[in-house]
């Protein structure tokens, strides 16, 4: 079996998301409910991450409390659809 990407490792009272291949670690502080991002190598950040960079804790969180992070988008033209 390969080795893995991402851990979970919970730590008093946060839980830190280990991403091996992008090098940062997030971090969601249960104490305060703050969330924090580090990354390694900043400046060569994948668009996505730097587009939402707590998408993985946000989808841990939510996911913790029954919930699901989705995203959505829907294009359309005036004359077509309403």
């Amino acid at each position: 079996m390969g080795e893995r990407d991402i851990w979970l490792v919970k730590v008093a009272d946060m839980m830190l998301i280990i991403q091996k291949k992008v090098q940062a670690i997030v971090a969601l502080d249960y104490l305060t409910m703050t969330g924090y991002w580090c990354e390694l190598h900043p400046v060569g950040m994948a668009y996505v991450a730097r587009a939402a960079p707590l998408r993985r804790l946000l989808a841990y969180w939510f996911g913790s409390r029954g919930r699901y992070l989705f995203h959505g988008a829907a294009v359309g033209e005036p004359e077509v659809g309403s």
